[in-house]
């Protein structure tokens, strides 16, 4: 089929080889699949130049779970902000989910050029509850008692700094975090 859901995020703008396209169906759904720890700010929707619909009052938000065939997909709502020439942009305020979703309610058909999805700033974030917290143990593990030594310590060197985690750098908000991820739709057109 040539409306598939990868089409949506392959990265080409073209309306006819690079979009997708649902059947008309109660509540037509796409998603793509985002690392999960990823805080996403701003979700731009490219509209097919020509056949297309509407993405303005489309749904988009972040949700734990795939959507399922003619049921609306819950989770986190991202909020409709900006349209400028065939483009509509969402912001979803720094929330993290599984499944980033287009989605429309009612009876329709579901039709999207590309998809981008972009890291949230410090900015998008000042009002988002912080994502879950690892499990990390808050004391280090303890020693068995046949592993230390009574042996006078000696000082230590001081630590030397260690170089920042992959988690304690700062998103790249211009990388989109959807181009070439796995991506489903409700049906093929």
């Amino acid at each position: 089929h040539r409306y598939t859901a990868e089409k949506a995020v392959d990265g080409g703008f073209d309306w006819k080889g690079s979009s997708i396209l649902t059947q008309t169906e109660e509540n037509p759904w796409w998603y793509v699949h985002v690392p999960s720890l990823s805080n996403v700010g701003t979700v731009t929707l490219t509209e097919r130049s020509r056949y297309g619909v509407e993405l303005s009052r489309a749904i988009v938000g972040l949700a734990d779970s795939p959507c399922q065939q003619g049921q609306l997909c819950g989770g986190s709502i991202c909020r409709h902000t900006m349209t400028r020439g065939g483009k509509e942009d969402f912001n979803c305020g720094g929330v993290a989910g599984t499944y980033l979703y287009v989605q429309l309610s009612g009876a329709t058909s579901l039709s999207i050029s590309e998809v981008e999805v972009f890291s949230a700033t410090s900015t998008d974030q000042e009002f988002v509850t912080p994502p879950h917290p690892t499990h990390a143990p808050l004391f280090p593990p303890l020693l068995p008692d046949s592993l230390t030594t009574s042996a006078p310590s000696s000082p230590s060197p001081s630590p030397s700094p260690s170089p920042p985690s992959q988690s304690d750098a700062s998103p790249d908000p211009t990388i989109n975090l959807a181009l070439g991820k796995p991506a489903r739709q409700s049906s093929v057109g």
